[in-house]
């Protein structure tokens, strides 16, 4: 891949005893992150993915005719302005 999209590091835990590995039936709870620390890397996940995709639409409309062009940019900008939420 020419262009890998880097996600953000976990964030620090939260508790103080983190086991060194993911076992079969433990969940990322039981190494020390909170649920908040879980939603906002997910959000961040999600923004770092719809920019690298925006951006992806706008460098292939360098290659296009200016009408193509004209709906990528569009396209872009509709990538650009969404938003993602945590289910209530």
């Amino acid at each position: 891949m020419s262009n890998p999209i880097i996600l953000p590091p976990l964030p620090e835990p939260a508790g103080t005893l983190v086991p060194p590995t993911m076992t079969a039936g433990s969940s990322w709870y039981s190494h020390g992150y909170t649920a908040d620390q879980l939603r906002a890397r997910d959000l961040e996940v999600a923004r770092v993915v719809l920019k690298a995709a925006a951006d992806l639409v706008d460098g292939n409309a360098a290659y296009c005719s200016e009408q193509t062009a004209a709906i990528l940019g569009s396209n872009a900008d509709a990538i650009r302005k969404m938003e993602v939420r945590h289910a209530e």
